[in-house]
């Protein structure tokens, strides 16, 4: 696995970009990728579940996440909601998704994400690029989250 971020000298671009291989083909990966049935078995972070999904995993269609309890698995926080919502704006089956990111808890904040599939020994690799951030703080828990994300993945499918 592998992260960087960019920045422009005005601060305008902050990413985060992960480079992940995934023992499952591309059609797999791309399958629990924009398939609500699917996404709902592993996109959340920590100790938060993905309660309901709703997506229309095709060009110009929607989607919206509500994930349920806390990252760090806090009993009192079991009910706690959360949720992420946004637009596909590409998608070519097996190789690409890109959607817009609008979390509930950042108001106002709306960020790119793109994910790129390519055959590899032994898989899949997937590279995650997230864009466009409000803030530093705001690209750096992203980039924890979709750490943490990608391992469920990797979990769900098959290291």
């Amino acid at each position: 696995m592998s992260t960087t971020m960019a920045e422009t000298q005005k601060g305008a671009t902050l990413r985060v970009e992960i480079r992940r291989v995934i023992r499952a083909s591309r059609q797999r990966v791309f399958e629990a990728w924009t398939k609500p049935e699917e996404i709902r078995k592993w996109m959340a972070p920590g100790a938060m579940n993905a309660a309901e999904v709703e997506s229309d995993g095709s060009n110009g269609g929607k989607y919206r996440i509500v994930m349920q309890g806390s990252i760090e698995g806090k009993p009192e926080d079991a009910e706690r909601r959360v949720w992420v919502e946004g637009e596909y704006t590409a998608v070519i089956p097996n190789e690409l998704v890109s959607y817009t990111w609008r979390p509930a808890w950042s108001p106002g904040e709306e960020s790119q994400v793109t994910l790129r599939l390519r055959d590899v020994d032994g898989g899949t690799e997937i590279v995650l690029t997230h864009e466009r951030f409000a803030t530093i703080e705001s690209r750096n828990g992203h980039e924890r989250g979709w750490t943490n994300i990608l391992d469920k993945l990797a979990n769900y499918l098959g290291r």
